[in-house]
């Protein structure tokens, strides 16, 4: 009977893992993977700044390009 209960406490050790490990990616992300995400977000935000700074300067200067 010790040995069957042995037994079945180690399949249900054995499918826990088998949950955790199907369900990991979709809790976890890589760092690697952050950061490049975030590089990403940070690169687009500061292209979108730019460009409303100019259009913030050209409307400054009366609809003329800031040159």
């Amino acid at each position: 009977q010790a040995n069957h209960d042995g037994s079945d406490q180690w399949q249900r050790m054995e499918r826990e893992m088998l949950q955790l490990k199907a369900e990991l990616p979709l809790h976890y992300v890589r760092r690697e993977d952050y950061i490049r995400g975030q590089s990403t977000i940070e690169a687009k935000l500061d292209v979108l700044a730019s460009k409303l700074e100019s259009a913030q300067l050209r409307a400054a200067n009366g609809g003329k390009h800031a040159n």
